[in-house]
């Protein structure tokens, strides 16, 4: 039998009450100048989670692209977006093995992901 996967399987990033619009929309407000970005630029979020980085991103003119090992996470975030209206792209991709035919402007990668890598020896420690 498969062991609980804690990505999959009820998530409490879902449902975090800290993960708010308001405070997705200062970190964006924070990152932007600092990529030096502007719309349409194609951004990259990796470990994207349930999307809340990308969709900011889409709502503010840039291309969001999200990946995130997790299909539970990929399919969370393409309802988010969805219900934001926004066309943000989200695919189920570890970051270590991510290939894309079309270059990005900037990337990013915030929080937990880093220690997420899912081979060992690709852990920097």
């Amino acid at each position: 039998m498969e062991s609980p996967n804690f990505f999959r399987d009820n998530s409490p990033f879902l449902r975090h009450p800290l993960l708010t619009t308001d405070r997705t929309a200062r970190e964006i407000d924070f990152l932007t100048p600092r990529l030096t970005i502007m719309p349409p630029a194609r951004v990259l979020d990796i470990g994207c989670g349930f999307g809340r980085h990308s969709i900011e991103l889409a709502r503010r003119g840039f291309t969001g692209v999200g990946i995130d090992p997790s299909q539970a996470m990929i399919t969370a975030a393409r309802q988010r977006a969805a219900e934001a209206g926004v066309t943000a792209k989200f695919q189920q991709a570890a970051a270590e093995h991510f290939q894309d035919d079309h270059p990005f402007d900037a990337a990013i990668c915030l929080f937990t992901t880093l220690g997420q890598i899912s081979e060992g020896g690709d852990n920097l420690g």
